[in-house]
């Protein structure tokens, strides 16, 4: 394995148990088994660190959206699968303490994921709206109807809500994604069920 993923790899299994915050360049560097000196050679400092996690996570959640999208054309598997992908590669992002440390002391680095997840969104909300064959859903136009969905997702998956209701971005993930089902299956069970 490459150094830079080694500590890459590391550093998303120290913040999955500890949070950003609490992660020292000290701490990063023995869990990756190098020097902080490498550590320093491949990112210049803690944040452009955190930087190079997320931007990596995005990467991947990017590429594997544009293949859901090519692929999946039932909503409910599409979101059932991206679900997967996010809970299997964001584990180390979607705890509280990350939650937290992003909220309060990366806030610029969590407006960056959600220019992201917005982009995202509104993309495969739009390419399902094409690919539906409900009636009222296709009446609807799809600016209107991915601005509501993206709404609904900052107001429901952001660190202050989740924390503050004392609720897990997994349990909101899922109740989130069965509403966004119910809304392209509005009279029946989701295929599946």
């Amino acid at each position: 394995m490459e150094i830079r993923e080694r500590i890459l790899n590391a550093g998303r299994e120290l913040a999955r148990l500890q949070g950003f915050y609490n992660m020292s360049m000290d701490k990063l560097a023995a869990h990756a088994g190098v020097s902080k000196r490498t550590i320093y050679r491949y990112f210049r400092s803690k944040e452009g660190f955190i930087e190079a996690v997320l931007d990596e996570f995005m990467e991947q959640m990017a590429k594997e959206a544009e293949v859901a999208r090519a692929t999946i054309s039932e909503p409910h598997l599409f979101f059932a699968h991206m679900s997967r992908n996010l809970f299997l590669r964001g584990q180390f992002l979607i705890n509280n303490l990350v939650l937290d440390d992003l909220s309060k002391h990366y806030p610029h680095l969590w407006q960056k994921l959600d220019v992201f997840r917005t982009e995202q969104i509104s993309h495969t909300i739009t390419v399902l709206m094409e690919r539906t064959d409900n009636r009222l859903i296709k009446e609807i136009n799809p600016l209107i109807f991915s601005t509501m969905i993206v709404a609904c997702i900052k107001a429901v998956l952001n660190p202050d809500f989740i924390l503050e209701n004392q609720l897990s971005f997994e349990e909101c993930v899922q109740q989130m994604s069965k509403l966004f089902v119910a809304a392209f299956y509005p009279h029946e069970e989701s295929p599946g069920e």
